[in-house]
């Protein structure tokens, strides 16, 4: 199981929801990318796969110090259920990440599970960016 998990949103540094990924829960290892598209929900964004195009999600790299603890805090904050996820709002899955530096690493992602409808493109998929504009 990766011991490493990817943030593209509110889990990021300086968002609302960062502190559940405290010195106690993980350690920042750096900024990166995975592949995927991004799209602002409004109070939150929502990442999807897509390795056909070359679009990328920004985000960050956080090493997790009790990946069996700090999971399952993080799977109900994003309505991941592991034992129904085609009823969940996310989905947690490994995918790998390039760091900048071009190092790479296998990561845990929350990739968004439901119909993306009214949703705005993030052109370059970095929402604290988007959001500060």
């Amino acid at each position: 199981m990766s011991q490493y998990l990817f943030v593209y949103g509110t889990l990021r540094r300086g968002q609302p929801l960062n502190r559940y990924l405290s010195a106690e829960a993980a350690r920042f290892i750096g900024e990166g990318a995975i592949a995927g598209r991004l799209f602002d929900l409004g109070e939150y964004p929502a990442a999807i796969s897509d390795t056909k195009r070359f679009s990328t999600v920004r985000g960050e790299v956080h090493e997790l110090l009790s990946p069996h603890e700090t999971l399952p805090i993080l799977d109900d904050i994003e309505g991941f259920d592991e034992k129904r996820p085609e009823r969940s709002l996310f989905e947690r899955r490994a995918v790998e990440a390039t760091l900048e530096g071009g190092r790479r690493l296998k990561v845990w992602v929350y990739f968004y599970r439901r119909p993306l409808l009214a949703a705005t493109e993030i052109p370059d998929g970095d929402f604290v960016r988007w959001r500060s504009e």
